[in-house]
């Protein structure tokens, strides 16, 4: 429980929140609400996941659905007791942290005598509250006009370096980052990679910090680091809060597993290459982060879902496995392949049958040409002589007047037509 106080606490203490009341409880200061959940907590021998957590979100854009402190109060009362906590301790806090007003209800789930409150079918029954009190609190349950429900749409925000300001788009991308479901640091990593900011961390005197980037599509940096320290804010802190009270959360259901896992499964099939298939999973709100061990093997990946607003590793997912990975990415290894030979074939006419028989009949042997020259066998000699003694001297001009001694001579001499 202690976890979940916290978070609420500090959103109190930013002026982001406050407490409407507090049943069952001595009061609501904060010292009273931790005593009193501790010594719930301390009598439970069995159930490890306590807290309990119900969100009451009206809608922002029906002025009607909007609740007054005393409405508020009561529709908080009406569905802890058809769920079967009204005699359990509750605090309902009332959050302005985002753009709309919404109330959390903090209880626990387990009674003073350490037996844990019955949960059978949990949704379905508040769901059917809901139906029940929608007139008297002026609200409506999504779904019950008998239109056909319009898809929602993922509305996915990146960090925009042309936009400015950037302290506070760093701080409000992180703020998103931390509403998703999450239980570690690298899984926050992910989160904040998927919305353009690098996240780090590092060691201070106070404790760990956490430093901001912003980062285009490709995951490089474009803007500069800035700590929390300096935005005056403990982003480490809020990491923990929020980390330990989604351990202590239900899983996520496995219809929605499933849901992602076919989406998964279609873009492993059908994509061409790495790039493709974290393109074709973009498209649809998902963000993936593929892991490759030294010798390049895939081993896992990641997935972030706006939809569900939640992270989930690749195990989690089910019929995807490690043989999945692996037969992709051998497929996409023999398109490249293909691709790159298909670029380094030169580009040669093609030409028809007939063609190409003319042109091998046309080849011919070589023909052999016999040319004649005549040929002065004394320039012959004078030059192999001149060729050793370096020079002509007396020897060559003597020679040549005796030249008419030597008869011409013919000469074969072999050309090769092209």
């Amino acid at each position: 429980m202690d976890g979940t106080i916290t978070y609420n606490q500090r959103k109190v203490e930013k002026g982001v929140a406050r407490v409407l009341c507090a049943v069952n409880i001595p009061s609501a200061f904060p010292e009273d609400v931790r005593e009193t959940f501790a010594r719930y907590e301390n009598r439970n021998r069995k159930s490890q996941d306590v807290s309990f957590q119900l969100s009451i979100n009206p809608d922002p854009s029906r002025p009607e659905e909007r609740l007054s402190d005393q409405e508020a109060r009561e529709l908080a009362s009406a569905l802890m007791k058809g769920l079967g906590y009204g005699s359990q301790p509750y605090v309902v806090y009332e959050h302005r942290d985002i753009d709309r007003v919404h109330y959390h209800v903090v209880s626990i789930r387990t009674n003073w005598e350490g037996r844990k409150i019955n949960d059978y079918r949990e949704k379905y029954r508040c769901r059917q509250l809901l139906k029940q009190y929608a007139q008297r609190f002026h609200y409506k349950v999504g779904g019950e006009d008998g239109t056909k429900k319009e898809a929602v749409k993922v509305r996915s925000v990146r960090f925009d370096p042309k936009a400015g300001d950037i302290c506070n788009q760093y701080l409000s991308l992180f703020r998103e980052a931390v509403d998703y479901r999450f239980c570690t640091l690298p899984q926050l990593k992910a989160v904040c990679a998927s919305k353009g900011l690098i996240m780090d961390t590092r060691d201070t005197p106070v404790g760990p910090d956490i430093v901001l980037q912003g980062a285009d599509a490709s995951g490089k940096p474009v803007a500069r680091m800035i700590s929390g320290k300096e935005m005056k804010e403990n982003l480490y802190g809020l990491y923990e809060s929020r980390a330990y009270v989604n351990k202590r959360l239900a899983p996520v259901s496995r219809s929605e597993r499933s849901s992602l896992a076919r989406q998964v499964s279609y873009a492993l099939t059908h994509s061409r290459s790495e790039e493709s298939f974290l393109s074709m999973l973009s498209r649809r709100g998902i963000h993936a982060s593929v892991f490759r061990s030294r010798e390049g093997n895939i081993y896992g990946a990641t997935f972030v879902d706006d939809r569900s607003k939640a992270v989930f590793k690749g195990s989690e997912l089910p019929g995807i496995t490690t043989a999945a990975y692996r037969e992709a990415d051998i497929r996409w290894n023999a398109a490249a392949l293909r691709e790159e030979a298909a670029s380094m074939a030169p580009s040669v006419p093609e030409m028809s049958p007939s063609v190409a028989a003319q042109s091998l009949d046309e080849r011919e042997e070589p023909e052999t040409v016999v040319e004649e020259r005549e040929v002065d066998a004394v320039d012959t000699a004078l030059s192999v002589a001149s060729s050793l003694l370096g020079h002509t001297g007396d020897f060559g001009s003597a020679s040549r007047d005796d030249s008419k001694v030597f008869k011409k001579r013919k000469q074969k001499v072999t050309k090769r037509k092209s």
